[in-house]
């Protein structure tokens, strides 16, 4: 029997199985919108508002100097918070999303698969004041 075994009421139990992980998928994230919310709208009053959010990213490289980076992160958006992102939000307003991550998979015209990983926002929050574009919000 190996060090790392655990012997839990008359049972081995083995590294794998004794520690329990929770399921976790949450994720925060603050940047800038990279460019205006692409929104789309189908079916009986289903909407989705794609956003792209620049994140900043400071690291010291091999000679110990400081560079910056900009991630672009994908960001999907549904509903009331797809509406929000069209009605509030234009390129370079600064943003804190909430949400969890999804993958997506396809396969291209060639055959090929391809996978990508996206936020999935429960919640958007505009972090500066934004003029309203449309005199129908103030209904």
């Amino acid at each position: 029997m190996s060090e790392t075994t655990v012997i839990e009421k008359e049972r081995t139990v083995t590294p794998s199985t004794a520690v329990r992980v929770p399921s976790v998928n949450e994720v925060r994230i603050a940047g800038r919108l990279g460019q205006d919310p692409e929104v789309r709208s189908f079916g009986k009053d289903q909407t989705v508002a794609n956003l792209s959010i620049a994140v900043n990213r400071r690291y010291k490289d091999e000679k110990g100097e400081w560079q910056e980076k900009v991630d672009f992160v994908k960001v999907a958006a549904w509903g009331k918070t797809a509406e929000f992102s069209r009605d509030q939000l234009k390129k370079g307003s600064p943003v804190l999303v909430e949400g969890r991550l999804r993958e997506n998979t396809w396969t291209t015209k060639e055959g090929e698969k391809r996978r990508s990983l996206q936020i999935e926002a429960t919640k958007i929050q505009a972090l500066s004041k934004t003029p309203k574009k449309s005199a129908e919000l103030e209904r």
